[in-house]
């Protein structure tokens, strides 16, 4: 998939796409995708949209504006401005508990058919 995806992010999804994760900008490449156009495929779809937005941080790109369902920050760049949180990330979900519960259910079991 190109990474400044858009509406031809709909080549890409198939009949069992569940979710979509989207860096915006990329971490080393710096590519900008068209956030709003993939969210308007996924959502009619059911499909979950994942952003890491650590890069632009939430004073800079407001996720949930733009139609993305889960907004994950790495806590270790900006937020702590240290090293001392390796590894963390602060999660926020614009979706009901119910449908993140599901998600994640669907998730692992896809990590099981990779074992």
């Amino acid at each position: 998939m190109p990474p400044a995806v858009g509406a031809d992010i709909i080549e890409y999804i198939g009949r069992d796409t569940k979710l979509i994760f989207l860096e915006s900008p990329g971490s080393n490449t710096f590519e900008i995708q068209d956030i709003p156009a993939v969210t308007a495929l996924a959502k009619p779809r059911e499909i979950i949209t994942v952003l890491d937005n650590t890069w632009a941080t939430p004073l800079y790109l407001k996720p949930f504006d733009l139609g993305v369902d889960i907004s994950i920050q790495s806590v270790t760049k900006y937020i702590s401005g240290h090293s001392e949180y390796h590894d963390k990330t602060a999660v926020r979900l614009n979706i009901g508990l119910e449908e993140a519960e599901d998600l994640m259910q669907d998730l692992a079991k896809g990590f099981d058919r990779l074992k």
